[in-house]
């Protein structure tokens, strides 16, 4: 099974961050936005993986720290706000972000999974094109929202889009 770990958005920030992905498909008609439901903010993808190991890794991802703010900040692109193929949505910086994320890599190295391969870069993936577009006049209102949950979500790969299957649940103190 394909499987990450991610933290859950709000559904009124989804909605909102669907709307600019229709924004920009607005003036790029070829691009694929992604599914409103599937808007997330990956904190480790882990790929194929056994059951067995899924299992193993429910038991122990937990505890991960309390509930925290994120303000969303710019939209931007990989590899280059200019050359997108990639088009995604940042945030100011968070040092719980960050933290979180490095909880999350402590749990799944000891439980013997690859290290990760790139560094952590928080973002929101919109949409993805095999054509290169310019974002940098795009922008996203500042809003402010709590992270409150965090997944393990197991990725079937579909057509049109991926399929999300939500597998556990862990709700941030405060929650």
């Amino acid at each position: 099974m394909r499987v990450f770990i991610a933290l859950d958005l709000p559904k009124d920030i989804k909605s909102i961050l669907f709307n600019l992905g229709r924004e920009i498909k607005g003036r790029y008609p070829f691009i694929k936005p992604v599914p409103e439901g599937n808007l997330h903010i990956t904190l480790r993808f882990l790929g194929e993986i056994s059951e067995e190991k899924c299992e193993i890794l429910k038991e122990n991802l937990k505890d991960l720290g309390k509930s925290f703010p994120l303000k969303l900040s710019k939209v931007g692109g990989f590899p280059t706000e200019m050359g997108a193929r990639v088009i995604w949505v940042g945030f100011e910086e968070s040092k719980e972000l960050f933290e979180l994320s490095l909880k999350v890599d402590t749990i799944v190295d000891s439980l013997g999974f690859p290290k990760r391969d790139k560094p952590f870069v928080p973002h929101i993936t919109l949409a993805r094109t095999e054509k290169p577009v310019n974002v940098e006049n795009f922008k996203v209102k500042n809003l402010t929202f709590f992270a409150k949950e965090v997944v393990i979500y197991q990725s079937i790969l579909a057509k049109p889009n991926a399929i999300y299957k939500s597998l556990k649940v862990i709700h941030l103190e405060g929650d």
